[in-house]
């Protein structure tokens, strides 16, 4: 009878048990998945169309802090790793119009120290005005 309680009561607590997994997030696109550190860095998502580049510069900031490396001179002080927002900037004509495209880091897909493209959210500007922000609208507008 012990028996039959004890493996009741171990079954029953058995249930309550949870056990964590890895923390992973779905691509945006691809259906593929990404570790924890696909998360967004900047608040990119806060950018919205129509928003002056003054604006846009103000909400992204003007550097982007990516991490810590121990200083030098063995104060045992750190000091910020930091990538410059926006990380490269391009100039484009379609049909006449002059667009200015700012390519922001916006996450990491690899830590591997290369910034690569799939890492960067363009944004697209007319006159200073956000027109648009993503690689599909800078593809569609290219073509």
């Amino acid at each position: 009878m012990k028996n039959i309680v004890f493996l009741l009561l171990f079954v029953l607590l058995a249930g309550c048990s949870y056990i964590a997994g890895d923390v992973i997030a779905p691509g945006p696109s691809t259906g593929t998945i990404y570790p924890e550190v696909s998360k967004e860095l900047t608040n990119i998502s806060k950018v919205v169309k129509g928003m002056s580049l003054a604006e846009v510069t103000a909400k992204m900031g003007e550097a982007l802090i990516i991490g810590y490396e121990n200083t030098s001179d063995n104060s045992g002080g750190t000091k910020a790793i930091t990538v410059q927002s926006p990380f490269k900037e391009e100039a484009l004509n379609v049909q006449g119009r002059e667009y200015s495209v700012k390519y922001y880091f916006t996450r990491i897909r690899k830590a591997d120290g290369i910034i690569a493209d799939d890492e960067l959210t363009p944004l697209i500007f007319e006159k200073n005005k956000l027109v648009g922000k993503g690689w599909d609208f800078l593809i569609k507008l290219k073509k």
